[in-house]
This record gives structure tokens, C-alpha cells and sequence, in this order.
């Protein structure tokens, strides 16, 4: 199983990261992470999406999502 893993410290130079999780059975999940700047001075907003991703084309499946 391939694995990338990098770890950030600081987003300042990130506009948006996302994440992937594969299940135990092989079901993908997104989640990501953006600079939101709204109020309370909430700076980042996160989603994590509870369906899991559609096979094939993964920017297909992320729109299907969002």
C-alpha cells in the first residue's frame, strides 16, 4: 500500500489541503481543510465528508460530494 505522509506546520503558505482515508474496506473518504478568515477569527474551515468517494475519477467523485 502506498502511503503519503507530510507533515505541515505552517499553512500560511497553504490555500487548501486535503485529506484522504481509505477504510478497512478499501472505501475512500475526503476531507479538506481551507483558509476561511470568518468570524471569531476562525481562520481554517474543515470538512470531512461521511460518504465515501465514488470510484474512478477523483475530482468527478469530489464534485459529486460537494
Amino acid at each position: 500500500m502506498n502511503k503519503i505522509v507530510k507533515v505541515v506546520t505552517d499553512f500560511s503558505n497553504h490555500e487548501r489541503v486535503l485529506l484522504f482515508y481509505k477504510d478497512k474496506d478499501s472505501n475512500v473518504f475526503l476531507g479538506h481543510v481551507f483558509l476561511y478568515n470568518g468570524r471569531d477569527d476562525s481562520k481554517y474551515m474543515l470538512f470531512l465528508y461521511k460518504d465515501k468517494l465514488n470510484k474512478g475519477n477523483i475530482i468527478e467523485a469530489w464534485n459529486y460530494l460537494d
